[in-house]
């Protein structure tokens, strides 16, 4: 079966020596599916040619070139291709081998393949003779260690590596065979060490280390097309460098004729839309969910002010949109405002074709011991308060210098940075501390807290799409860091874990976030959950946290129940478990 299906996904190369896709298999026999961008060719070359000389000077004119030991990275412009084939057949003599950079979607690194091929041999088996009999070439054999049947296959130099990795695969001697690369970042933000929220390094505060862990949960997952987030606030501008390809055309919820493009003076939308979703495309900042899109919804006129009836018609715009998963909403509503209330509920309820929807919002900049929008209200909504790059809670004598404090008490649910952001701006509008006219460098508030949040909760969909709202809402908040618990208590028992009345559950932690996301598509009940009326387990369960059976509900079990760690279910009066010839392991 093996065999078979590696035939399928060997190497495809199209077109004069371009690799188009390759496939090769990793050490869990998983396909693993590598973008080539023909534009960029690495050129390996034989050693200490006269003639080397002469085809650096030829590639000169059609490619930027850089010397990499025995190769010769080529970035080409698309109409010089053919120039560019051409002078590799001329010096065909030199050249041992040439292949198009290749990209993994998964993390957006950019490789090439060494001359290295690490295998793993069946037991018993002699690796040297298998290479001889299937006729593949190698230099040297090298054990990795003294423990394992585990090697490093040093190649001929006009061997390629990937293919040879398959042939070695495909031969069915090897538990594993994969080639080796020299990996990358894609792409180098320019102002990504401006993004202390992503990556803390100590740039303000003389603090590092205090962010929401981006780097590790990039390594997992940057998101998904497939999970869109409505931007309801002021709009976006749809055509900035950094967001173009990410943002939907919108709706106009005030000004109905007009789409999501921020009008008037406002310029509070864009970056919000920024920290989101800015792409990962080398310009500018990149957002936290760079691989998802982004739908504004405009719910204010154009001098700033949000329109309460603008905000009943997006989430109602949102309830008859099933793929709409998030919804980032910087600013504060009146609570009292029953038909908004019950919008927001009703999205969260019954959005995304009955999963639910996740809705975020700010808690407020007034230094104000109560959430204007409290838990009392709807309480399935995340409210997010805003920490500086010390961890601290954003206050008037905070490190940032800036005079104005998060709100905080009751109803807070988790922290993320809200001071010094850097993130894209309309352009033309410099309300901030700029970067030329296309970013800014401190955008505040809880208004930049909120869409950290939302990028977050993509990232948790994109890892499992099948999750209900009200599980992202819980995944984040478990998940949370404790920050500075030499200032902050955390001594209070909520729904969720400890929780303080100035940081909520914590700091927003992509990472663990994600991470969590991942595990619950092993396990059923990954996180608390609930049984309401009558559930019967008819084939194998694993119960991977607490499980609560409510008052008058009954589950009955007719098969194995496992409990993953310290999971365990617990039945409240008026509920019933009944064991009908399964068993609770």
């Amino acid at each position: 079966m093996k065999k078979v299906f590696l035939v399928f996904i060997l190497l495809m190369i199209f077109g004069d020596g371009f690799c188009q896709n390759i496939y090769y298999y990793a050490s869990s026999g998983s396909r693993i599916n590598l973008i080539a961008d023909s534009t960029i060719q690495y050129i390996k070359l034989s050693d200490c040619s006269k003639d080397t000389l002469a085809l650096f000077q030829e590639l000169e004119r059609v490619a930027e070139i850089t010397h990499l030991s025995d190769q010769i990275c080529c970035q080409i412009s698309n109409h010089n291709i053919s120039a560019f084939n051409d002078i590799c057949r001329k010096h065909s003599d030199v050249i041992t081998h040439r292949a198009a950079q290749l990209m993994f979607p998964k993390d957006s690194s950019i490789v090439w393949a060494t001359d290295v091929v690490v295998a793993c041999v069946k037991q018993g088996l002699d690796i040297a003779k298998i290479l001889s009999s299937n006729r593949i070439n190698y230099v040297s054999i090298s054990p990795i260690d003294a423990f394992s049947n585990e090697f490093f296959v040093r190649l001929s130099p006009e061997s390629d590596a990937i293919d040879i990795a398959n042939k070695m695969f495909l031969t069915d001697d090897f538990i594993y065979a994969q080639p080796t690369f020299v990996r990358q970042n894609a792409f180098q933000n320019p102002l990504l060490s401006y993004q202390w929220s992503l990556i803390n390094t100590g740039q303000y505060c003389d603090t590092s280390g205090i962010d929401i862990g981006i780097s590790d949960a990039w390594n997992l997952t940057k998101g998904d097309t497939s999970i869109l987030i409505a931007l309801i606030d002021a709009g976006c501008d749809l055509y900035h460098e950094d967001l173009q390809n990410n943002v939907l055309a919108g709706k106009n919820m005030v000004y109905p004729s007009e789409n999501g493009m921020e009008i008037g003076k406002n310029n509070h939308g864009t970056p919000c839309a920024g920290i989101i979703a800015a792409e990962d495309n080398n310009i500018g900042i990149v957002g936290v969910a760079p691989k998802c899109k982004l739908l504004p919804l405009v719910n204010a006129n154009d001098k700033g002010g949000f329109v309460d009836t603008a905000s009943i018609r997006a989430f109602t715009y949102l309830l008859d949109s099933t793929n709409v998963s998030v919804a980032s909403c910087s600013w504060m509503i009146n609570p009292e405002d029953e038909a908004l209330t019950n919008a927001v509920e009703r999205f969260i309820s019954n959005g995304r074709n009955g999963k639910g929807g996740v809705v975020i919002f700010a808690a407020g900049n007034y230094d104000m011991n109560e959430i204007i929008f409290p838990e009392h209200h709807v309480p399935d909504c995340i409210i997010v308060g805003a920490i500086c790059p010390d961890g601290t809670r954003k206050a008037h004598t905070s490190c940032d210098g800036n005079n104005w404090s998060s709100n905080y008490g009751r109803g807070l649910c988790v922290m993320a940075p809200g001071a010094k952001i850097a993130t894209t701006m309309k352009q033309g509008q410099l309300h901030y501390s700029y970067i030329g006219d296309k970013y800014v460098s401190n955008f505040d508030g809880t208004s930049a807290a909120t869409p950290h949040v939302a990028g977050v909760a993509a990232l948790v969909l994109s890892a499992n799409p099948n999750l209900s709202g009200r599980k992202v809402k819980e995944i984040i908040e478990r998940t949370c860091t404790k920050v500075r618990q030499d200032i902050y208590d955390y001594d209070s028992i909520a729904p969720h874990g400890a929780w303080d009345y100035q940081m909520g559950y914590g700091l927003v932690n992509a990472y663990q976030a994600v991470l969590m996301a991942q595990g619950c598509k092993d396990y059923p009940y990954c996180t608390i959950d609930t049984i309401r009326g009558n559930v019967t387990w008819s084939n194998p369960i694993t119960v991977g946290e607490t499980l609560v059976i409510d008052s008058l509900a009954t589950l009955t079990v007719t098969d194995t129940v496992a409990f993953y760690s310290t999971a365990r279910i617990i039945v409240r009066p008026g509920g019933a478990l009944i064991v009908n010839g399964g068993t609770l392991t």
